[in-house]
């Protein structure tokens, strides 16, 4: 069974103050070049930290249909299971299933790239995931990549100067 999250928001990449989703970000706009998206075949992912790559996933679409390509192992401690070569409708709970496709169709729609923050159950972890959208012909988005970070809360409220709230 996967976990859920109890809230969504959407920002801008660019307004982000992750160092490890910008860079993600910024490599992502590089490979665009003067196009809205590049393909999956312009990006070459050992140009990133290695320790990025268990962060990432990559969909393929087909319509309102999206498969992972890619599903990184980091996502194991939140979706114990695999879901390479799976549809995104086969995620668990149902209603992360829904959630994830709904955020994969705003990309495509907005053919842009998005952050989508979360606020995992039980309020212990935050995660950004940066959505970026691939087009292999330069026209429609046929797929998505997507980097997670994750963060303890009492880790997000030090880095914002605050102080932990204590049990």
């Amino acid at each position: 069974m996967g976990t859920a999250f109890i809230s969504t928001r959407v920002s801008d990449p660019a307004a982000c103050d992750w160092p490890e989703v910008l860079l993600c970000f910024n490599y992502w706009r590089a490979q665009c070049g003067k196009r809205f998206a590049p393909a999956w075949r312009d990006l070459d992912l050992m140009t990133l930290p290695l320790d990025m790559a268990p962060n990432l996933t990559v969909v393929d679409r087909a319509g309102d249909s999206f498969r992972y390509r890619y599903w990184g192992s980091g996502h194991a401690p939140f979706y114990p299971h695999d879901y390479t070569d799976c549809a995104v409708d086969d995620v668990s709970p149902t209603e992360t299933a829904r959630t994830l496709k709904n955020e994969y169709k705003e990309v495509a729609h907005r053919r842009a790239p998005l952050i989508f923050e979360k606020l995992f159950s039980g309020g212990v972890c935050m995660s950004l995931s940066l959505r970026m959208p691939l087009s292999g012909d330069g026209k429609n988005v046929d797929g998505v990549i997507s980097y997670s970070a994750r963060r303890e809360i009492a880790d997000a409220i030090r880095t914002a100067g605050g102080s932990p709230i204590k049990a």
